[in-house]
């Protein structure tokens, strides 16, 4: 017993006197400093472990396609050949042709462009465009565009906002159109305005379509408005836009408004001329540093006409498809006015990729009055888009409603269609 405390009391003696003559400071400096031998040994460790960072395997993939010759060509159009997908009709299906153009022409001032693309469906399209884009130091612009298209299945359900799945029908449309337009920007930028004013003549006929018979064959002209006889017709108008989104080929913040008034004017049955106000709001909300985005668009076609004149079929707006309500077959509805409704919440997964849900409802009417929020056709659904360089050149769509599963895969932008046209 006496050794054991006498062992404990030199103990105790032993920690009194490094406490009494041991300096704390130098105590914790070496600690201190055996902590940070430790941490640099560490870094130098994961360091000598370091890799160059590589994107994954699947942006790697989609950047050796993008960068190829010819994408690169559809993609970013420059001078020279290229491939241009789309463009004709809607309901083409896959489409594609060779296309040329020429930039910068006069001093920067002039580009052409030509193309020529078909589907498997045999629609077919034609299209040379001229376009000066600079004048008066960038405050004017003037472009001038010639287009012949023939699409031999458009389905058709019949007139109104309440047509039965079981009224479908298809028809061909050829058309001629000539389109010119000159505009001024007086902030370069955010603000333009001018007239534009073409020339269409029109063909219906048959359709192509073994799913449905030839539309001719159960709807009346009565009331299917030119379905037996067509007429050329000349349209002019005023156009104004207002543009804040910063990049307008792939939107994260910002609004573009656009309001268009045309007069149309049937030449050879005058019973076909009317007046068409469109008017559209895009508008986009970003947050988690622009990872995420909101897009918003509310849009309205309304057409005007005089006692005894009707908007012919294939000028009418309609209604379903992957530019408006995406869960409805395509041109699911016609009438004389339409209004459409787009709420989708956007999300970046890579820089290339990016995954969106959405929800669509729009509606069609014989008046303008009659449009209202009630008896809206509505759907939802996801969809991925696909990107290049602040440009949206690609995206799947798969929308649901009432009326069924629908699968959409375009080369064009959900709010394309509203840009400044009198149709």
């Amino acid at each position: 017993m006496g050794l054991r405390c006498g062992c404990g009391h030199i103990r105790a003696t032993l920690f009194c006197f490094l406490l009494l003559f041991v300096p704390p400071s130098r105590a914790q400096e070496a600690t201190a400093q055996t902590r940070a031998e430790a941490d640099r040994a560490e870094q130098e460790k994961k360091a000598a472990n370091l890799k160059p960072w590589e994107p994954e395997a699947t942006e790697q993939a989609y950047k050796r396609v993008v960068s190829n010759r010819i994408v690169k060509g559809f993609l970013e159009p420059g001078s020279g050949f290229a491939v241009r997908f789309g463009g004709l009709y809607p309901g083409s299906g896959f489409a594609l042709g060779p296309a040329y153009s020429v930039k910068g022409l006069l001093k920067e001032n002039l580009d052409l462009s030509f193309s020529a693309v078909g589907s498997y469906k045999l629609y077919y399209g034609l299209m040379i465009r001229a376009s000066l884009p600079h004048l008066a130091q960038d405050r004017a612009f003037a472009d001038v565009s010639i287009e012949r298209q023939d699409s031999p299945q458009i389905d058709y359900y019949g007139p109104g906002n309440n047509t039965p799945e079981s009224g479908r029908t298809n028809y061909r449309y050829e058309n001629f159109t000539t389109d010119a337009r000159l505009g001024l920007r007086p902030f370069r930028r955010w603000l333009q305005f001018g007239v534009f004013t073409g020339y269409s003549r029109n063909n219906v006929g048959p359709g192509t379509s073994d799913v449905s018979p030839p539309t001719d064959r159960v709807y009346p002209p009565s009331t299917t408005p030119g379905i037996d006889h067509q007429s050329p017709s000349a349209y002019v108008g005023p156009f104004l836009t207002w543009d804040t989104r910063d990049y307008p080929g792939d939107p994260h913040h910002g609004t573009y408004a656009v309001a268009a008034y045309a007069f149309n004017h049937g030449l050879d049955l005058s019973e076909f001329s009317y007046r068409r106000l469109r008017l559209g709001v895009d508008q986009y909300v970003p947050f988690f540093n622009e990872k995420r985005v909101i897009a918003m668009r509310v849009a309205g076609v309304f057409s005007y006409t005089d006692p005894g004149h009707a908007v012919p079929i294939y000028e009418q707006p309609t209604i379903g498809g992957p530019n408006d309500v995406r869960g409805l077959p395509r041109f699911r509805y016609y009438g004389n006015n339409s209004l459409v409704a787009n709420l989708e919440y956007r999300w970046e997964i890579a820089p290339p990729f990016a995954m969106a849900i959405f929800a669509d409802a729009g509606r069609v009417s014989e008046k303008p009055g009659q449009l209202s929020l009630s008896q809206m056709h509505g759907s939802a659904g996801f969809g991925l888009r696909f990107k290049s360089r602040n440009t949206l050149v690609m995206r799947i769509d798969l929308g649901f409603s009432p009326e069924g599963v629908h699968f959409w895969w375009t080369f064009s932008d959900l709010f394309k269609r509203f840009r400044p046209s009198p149709f």
